[in-house]
């Protein structure tokens, strides 16, 4: 099932998700085991997502430094524009900024992690 933010869902019983946060130009994040239980509100925490995978490898790596390097000062012009994936800090134009925020996000990759219930009672 998918759940688009903002719908409303009853459910009957407890279901487990698994939630996956993407941004253009960003590393995926995979969130598994998210419990939702009826009646309970869940905080399901902070998460942080890495800008830099232009290339969608699941890693900043090479390949992504030289595909905005050939972008280099390109202007965005619409949200349509498909070079807007190079635009990292979402200025307007791919420049340095753009390049030393995935230099400082270099050698990240992309992660699925377990997701820890706030509200469950450890016996």
């Amino acid at each position: 099932m998918i759940i688009e933010f903002g719908e409303d869902y009853t459910l009957g019983k407890a279901v487990e998700y698994e939630l996956r946060v993407e941004k253009l130009g960003y590393l995926n994040k995979v969130i598994k085991g998210i419990t939702i239980v009826p009646g309970i509100v869940n905080d399901l925490g902070k998460y942080e997502i890495f800008a830099g995978d232009v290339v969608k490898t699941g890693e900043i790596e090479i390949d992504d430094l030289v595909a905005i390097t050939d972008k280099f000062g390109t202007n965005i012009l619409s949200e349509e524009d498909e070079n807007r994936i190079f635009d990292l800090n979402e200025d307007g134009i791919i420049n340095k900024l753009d390049i030393d925020v995935l230099k400082a996000n270099y050698g990240k990759k992309a992660e699925t992690v377990k997701w820890e219930n706030p509200n469950k009672i450890n016996n």
